[in-house]
């Protein structure tokens, strides 16, 4: 291939791949291109790395997960997250327990659910912040990426992007704020769920030497 392309994945986490002339760039020891851990923001949550602000904390599903989590606390419970979050809940434990315990149901919050919400109801508060959070900090690292590696494009997929149509502005958006060089073009890959798949089998068949 001609030109350096990059593919990122958001999922548990942010992670990225970066293809040169000359192949999958490695790395030392193979670690190459750990982009969710971009320090993206002064301070914010705490990461697995375990510094703060990385782009990982709230450019990823898990992210996604445990932004909304604490914001919910911090609007004290009141937002249509926590209330579909407590109806799921109600399922498998019963009410006089979640009275006596209201973060019961934060365990029953996901990205997919956060998602949904904004997309019935944009103006919820909890929704809104988080999902324009994550676009935020997925445009900034992107934005570090294309400085980083020049890239021709970003193809991106997981699960946090079968969202991109809610997500694809503001990441734009952001990325064109936050580099100085030619702005890559960024899609979702169209290979679906058999991406990794995929990109194994390629692997185990020499490509990226």
């Amino acid at each position: 291939m001609k030109y350096t392309v990059v593919g990122t994945t958001h999922g548990a986490g942010f992670g990225a791949g970066v293809w040169t002339r000359r192949g999958i760039l490695w790395g030392v020891d193979e670690n190459a291109a750990e982009c969710g851990h971009l320090k993206i923001f002064d301070k914010g949550s705490k990461c697995g790395c375990p510094n703060e602000g990385c782009a990982e904390t709230l450019g990823s599903g898990t992210g996604v997960e445990n932004n909304a989590r604490t914001k919910i606390v911090m609007y004290r419970f009141e937002s249509d997250v926590y209330k579909r979050a407590k109806e799921l809940a109600l399922k498998s434990v019963s009410l006089d327990e979640i009275k006596k315990n209201p973060f019961i149901p934060l365990n029953f919050v996901d990205a997919k659910l956060v998602f949904d919400v904004y997309n019935s109801n944009s103006k919820d508060r909890v929704a809104r912040e988080v999902v324009e959070e994550a676009g935020n900090a997925i445009g900034r690292a992107y934005g570090a990426i294309a400085c980083f590696y020049n890239p021709f494009f970003i193809a991106t997929f997981g699960g946090l992007m079968s969202n991109w149509g809610l997500l694809e502005d503001r990441i734009n958006d952001e990325m064109r704020r936050s580099c100085n060089v030619r702005v890559p073009d960024v899609f979702v890959t169209r290979l679906g769920e058999d991406v990794g798949l995929r990109g194994a089998i390629a692997r185990a068949m020499g490509y990226g030497e």
